[in-house]
């Protein structure tokens, strides 16, 4: 919280040494198990998500097991299947894992815009009843999590990857604020988007 005073005065210490303009801060906010702790945190809410973009998104974990995740967050601690479970090394290569997450529009919306713009077009697709009521303010990871955990909303977001509007529109979005083409190059070269998640 913010408003927390411990907080604030962590905030003035690293303000006081020069650093500030280094400082990123993040909601840190309880998940898996913790989650039975939650009543305790003072968090600020909103019923509109957080908009923001996640650098994170841009570097997989690999796991002990094989796992390989586009999250560096809360998603981690999930057993269930989601659009950012990018594959298991046991089963594929790498390179299998890296160039299918090269065409996944849930991943590189997350980069491109944050989770946000998945609430949006899920509201635009009919899917609003289905969206949590309301999200930690300054926290995307809230988020993807309350994405993540409803496995309604989990199929909502494969339907969404599968539409080829919503594949070209990342496409271009990647080029044009991230300078990268190769989305676009597979569009164009196969005229049509994968079907990967």
């Amino acid at each position: 919280n913010e408003e927390n005073p411990g907080y604030q005065q962590i905030i003035a210490d690293i303000t006081a040494m020069g650093e500030a303009d280094k400082l990123r801060r993040s909601v840190v906010f309880p998940a898996g198990r913790a989650n039975r702790k939650a009543r305790y945190f003072r968090y600020q809410t909103a019923p509109e998500p957080t908009v923001s973009a996640c650098s994170m998104a841009s570097s997989p974990v690999i796991f002990p097991d094989g796992k390989v995740m586009a999250c560096i967050g809360p998603l981690l601690t999930l057993a269930v299947d989601h659009p950012l479970v990018l594959g298991n090394l046991q089963h594929e290569s790498l390179a299998t894992v890296l160039d299918r997450a090269e065409v996944n529009p849930i991943l590189h919306m997350i980069r491109v815009w944050g989770p946000y713009k998945l609430v949006s077009l899920l509201q635009q697709r009919g899917f609003g009843a289905l969206l949590p009521e309301e999200y930690i303010c300054n926290s995307i990871c809230d988020v993807c999590y309350q994405l993540m955990t409803n496995e309604q909303l989990v199929r909502a977001l494969h339907q969404l990857a599968d539409d080829e509007e919503i594949q070209k529109l990342v496409a271009y979005a990647r080029l044009y604020y991230l300078h990268e083409p190769t989305m676009v190059e597979f569009c164009t070269a196969n005229h049509v988007m994968p079907q990967q998640l």
